[in-house]
């Protein structure tokens, strides 16, 4: 057969063997499905809050940000404040979100009279960070190391006298 003929019977055959689809078909095919998204939005602090925010953190359906002279709850579109010592470093929610805050070398929990106090090894450290590992397990960054709270302290000696900023979870749980 000559070269120049198999071109257009090839053409020719495709033609007869393609299915043609219309846009009103090709858009029936498409399943919706409804997907969450996230949606970033301004919340300003109210007037006269600290705008230095140590931390801000979500519980209980409310935002909670805590400033250094204070703490300020956001919920149902409205500010709540109530007023702190001053001196707080940090603040972490624990496994049940319960706001413990933080400062130089005491951790307590919010609207409690219980207080940790950093072990006597740790008088020269400051807190950094807070992290519950459950709700029996807290583990605090300090500017010199990780100690772990049980119900007595424990030192992390394989980072003894780094600086840790931060505490989280692994892929894991490590």
């Amino acid at each position: 057969m000559n070269r120049s003929k198999i071109g257009p019977i090839i053409l020719v055959l495709l033609a007869f063997t393609a299915k043609t689809v219309s846009p009103a078909q090709e858009l029936q095919k498409i399943r919706l499905e409804s997907h969450l998204q996230d949606v970033r939005t301004f919340i300003a602090l109210p007037e006269g809050a600290d705008h230095n925010v140590l931390k801000l953190l979500r519980a209980h359906n409310q935002i909670i940000a805590v400033t250094p002279s204070g703490l300020h709850r956001y919920r149902d579109g409205q500010w709540t404040a109530r007023k702190a010592p001053s001196g707080w470093k940090t603040a972490a929610l624990d496994t049940d979100g319960n706001l413990w805050l933080a400062s130089t070398r005491i951790i307590e929990q919010e609207n409690k009279s219980e207080r940790l106090i950093l072990p006597s090894s740790a008088q020269n450290d400051t807190i950094l960070c807070l992290f519950w590992e459950s709700e029996n397990i807290l583990h605090v960054g300090t500017t010199a190391g990780i100690y772990t709270y049980t119900g007595s302290w424990s030192e992390e000696t394989a980072l003894k006298g780094a600086r840790v900023r931060a505490i989280t979870h692994g892929a894991e749980n490590t």
